[in-house]
């Protein structure tokens, strides 16, 4: 009987310590996922490794959903709480049934990447006529 006591303490043990290692770095490197539709378009990406100073985005794609004569374009936007940033916008032009798909990543020395979306618009030029936004917070 004592040596059941002492396999279930040791597994309770090693138990915790695994759980505690991928809270610890789930703590300082989270993923999350930003994606949204408007009329004439959809898109979105993964966040990944994500800390207050730099993130990885994986998978960041816009799809045009509508022949309108109309193109597409995503962008990152990212705030510390209280000011945003608004990166580049990266355009499709292919037309109703396109879409683009890339991997970037995005880096700011003050730690201001606290909150993160992805922008999705249908343009008329450089004007927005829809768009959409996803808060994911980390």
């Amino acid at each position: 009987m004592n040596r059941n006591i002492a396999r279930f303490s040791i597994v309770g043990i090693v138990a915790t310590s695994v759980i505690a290692a991928f809270s610890i770095g789930n703590a300082y490197a989270a993923t999350a996922v930003s994606a949204c539709s408007t009329t004439g378009s959809s898109g979105g990406a993964t966040f990944a490794s994500w800390t207050s100073s730099h993130v990885d985005i994986n998978g960041m794609n816009v799809y045009d959903t509508k022949a309108d004569g109309h193109h597409v374009a995503i962008r990152l936007i990212s705030s510390n709480g209280s000011t945003s940033h608004y990166w580049p916008w990266h355009h499709n032009y292919g037309g109703n049934g396109t879409s683009i798909i890339f991997d970037t990543s995005a880096s700011d020395a003050y730690g201001s990447l606290k909150k993160l979306t992805v922008e999705v618009a249908t343009m008329e030029g450089d004007e927005e006529l829809w768009g959409c936004t996803n808060w994911v917070a980390l």
